[in-house]
């Protein structure tokens, strides 16, 4: 980094400040990893570079989230995904929109959020604020994910999205993302992640088949209540 630095090349000192990023991160040193990636960001940016951007915010985005600064996660995602979108990379531009899903929900939470309540409108406005920005940027990340796949990319991004999807708390829109990406990994081959699809079709079954047996059960209850005879009077 230092010799590309005194030579006065911006992307190459850019890119081995991604290395030692990366390095850091795996290391689990934070900070560090997020100063260097700040550094690139502002080198790439300076070298008019939209992916070498992206790459130092994508980093950037990892070193935040497991810092638990999950607002400042979902920032630098947003910022990452229009970097991005700029260049044309609309699988770069999938990741960040995920990372973006991931991270708002994790903030909700952080606010208040509770994953038994049936919807993001039942939920205290600032949580409600966050699912809601959870749920846009996890719908985008789908549709950016099929077209990938139609496109014949890996289905992998897909399946990260599905999961994000889960995290609507809509057990219909889960089971058909997960049947979705279940039935992309089996047709690409990708017995791994087929076999995580596969895991989370079967928890969405069991979820929509427990919750349809309540309704069932409850509506049973008040019919027995309605055919209840009415209670004697008291004597007097």
């Amino acid at each position: 980094r230092d010799y590309f630095r005194r030579l006065g090349d911006g992307r190459r000192e850019a890119s081995a400040l991604l290395s030692i990023s990366c390095a850091q991160l795996q290391g689990g040193h934070l900070e560090q990893a997020a100063i260097a990636a700040k550094r690139a960001r502002m080198l790439f940016s300076e070298e008019g570079d939209a992916v070498g951007r992206g790459s130092a915010m994508q980093l950037l985005l990892e070193a935040h989230h497991r810092r638990g600064e999950f607002r400042l996660a979902v920032q630098v995602a947003e910022r990452g995904a229009s970097s991005y979108g700029e260049a044309g990379d609309l699988e770069g531009k999938a990741r960040m929109l995920y990372g973006v899903a991931q991270n708002s929900v994790a903030f909700a939470v952080h606010e208040g959020a509770r994953v038994q309540r049936p919807a993001p409108s039942a939920e205290a406005p600032p949580a409600q604020e966050w699912l809601l920005k959870a749920q846009g940027a996890a719908e985008e990340a789908v549709a950016a994910c099929r077209d990938l796949v139609a496109d014949g990319a890996d289905c992998l991004p897909l399946l990260a999205c599905a999961l994000g999807v889960l995290r609507k708390r809509s057990l219909e829109d889960a089971a058909e993302a997960a049947h979705e990406a279940l039935a992309l990994c089996e047709r690409h081959g990708d017995d791994q992640n087929a076999g995580l699809a596969r895991e989370l079709v079967v928890h969405l079954r069991s979820c929509l088949e427990a919750r349809r047996l309540q309704a069932v059960l409850s509506e049973g209850q008040q019919i027995q209540r309605e055919q209840l005879p009415p209670s004697p009077p008291p004597p007097p």
